[in-house]
């Protein structure tokens, strides 16, 4: 009888172009066998980061950026950056709308303490809106709309701010998950990017494809013309020969190792101003105020957890043993009321109906391929 999930991985066959073998492990698991560990070998490739810091280093206002949510990442990214390179980083917060209370307590903490140059972004909320409302109805995901705004504008205000890199603290099981054969994940180009020398001329190519992908999925949560239009000339760079600065967007645990208690021992015994949510956990997002909807959707839409597929690429990487993937994975499912303050909240900024939220979501199939930038 053909095993219906991963015996490594535990991902169900079917799932998002998920291919089970006879022998019961799946094509993820494979491409990561192949090629993975190429890609994530910290201590090959730390000195391309340094190297990118001295090059420009002096040459700007600041040497980098970094994203600053008040979760454990951008902090500790934050806290690095200074720590280990002495680099002149200016500190960025994407208010998505949803950052938590804790969260924002935890940014005026951060930056009080390690004397921070701070800036606030904040995109035009009905637009924003606009995407989130879309992103529900069309995938169940008001994540896609959050993260295409947010990496964008990444990247794009470090380019009107002359700034010669963006960054991020995303985890190596975020940057992989999507690592299968014939992946449509647009961040995996700039993972391989950042695994070479720069090259200012691939970079542009990289975005040129990059952007092409990006203005599809816009086109889905912005399908007003003059919305799309003007969230274009807010969101997407200048790669023409013309532009003086095209800055990269640069993932920090590509460089570094990644242990999250680690991570979050350290912030908060250096005097960072970091504090931890109440209620923490090995993969939470205490950072966020729709992060248990979020949650709940995928998993109605997919039956699979949003944790399960970070906690996949851990399986894959040897980070955990079965046991402990499947107690993350537990840890991680928001209560039933968790989820129900979480669509409250979500109804109320969206200014629409839970019943209607709770339509759009239901109304969705199983087993359906996320989209990966999420």
């Amino acid at each position: 009888m053909r095993p219906s999930i991963c015996a490594r991985c535990l991902l169900p066959d079917g799932w998002a172009r998920v291919k089970l073998t006879k022998e019961g492990t799946c094509n993820y698991c494979r491409q990561w066998e192949a090629a993975g560990p190429e890609l994530l070998d910290p201590g090959r490739y730390a000195p391309l980061l340094r190297d990118r810091i001295e090059r420009t280093r002096g040459r700007f206002a600041y040497d980098a950026a970094v994203g600053l949510s008040g979760g454990k990442d951008g902090a500790y990214v934050l806290h690095r950056l200074r720590h280990d390179f002495g680099a002149n980083v200016l500190a960025v917060t994407f208010d998505h709308g949803f950052l938590s209370e804790h969260a924002r307590r935890n940014v005026k903490s951060l930056c009080r303490s390690g004397h921070w140059d701070h800036v606030v972004y904040r995109p035009d909320w009905g637009r924003l809106r606009n995407a989130y409302r879309e992103a529900l109805r069309r995938f169940a995901d008001p994540c896609l709309a959050c993260s295409l705004f947010g990496y964008s504008l990444a990247v794009r205000g470090c380019q009107d701010l002359r700034i010669p890199c963006f960054v991020h603290g995303r985890s190596p099981f975020q940057m992989f998950r999507s690592f299968c054969p014939g992946s449509s994940d647009p961040t995996l180009a700039l993972v391989r990017s950042n695994l070479q020398a720069p090259a200012e001329r691939r970079l542009r190519r990289t975005y040129r494809r990059i952007t092409r992908n990006l203005r599809r999925l816009l086109r889905a949560l912005l399908p007003d013309p003059r919305d799309r239009r003007r969230a274009m000339q807010e969101l997407f760079l200048d790669v023409s020969p013309h532009a003086e600065v095209v800055p990269e967007f640069l993932a920090y645990f590509l460089y570094a190792e990644y242990d999250e208690l680690a991570i979050v021992r350290e912030l908060e015994g250096s005097g960072t101003g970091y504090r931890r949510p109440p209620g923490y956990r090995i993969m939470g997002h205490g950072d966020c105020l729709i992060h248990a909807a979020a949650e709940h959707f995928h998993e109605r839409r997919h039956g699979v957890s949003r944790t399960a597929t970070d906690v996949a690429v851990m399986l894959r990487m040897n980070v955990v043993d079965r046991a402990e993937a499947e107690r993350i994975i537990d840890a991680n499912r928001p209560s039933e009321e968790e989820v129900d303050i979480s669509i409250a909240c979500l109804a109320e900024r969206l200014e629409i109906d839970r019943s209607e939220i709770e339509a759009l979501t239901q109304d969705t199939h199983r087993y359906a391929a996320p989209v990966p930038l999420s």
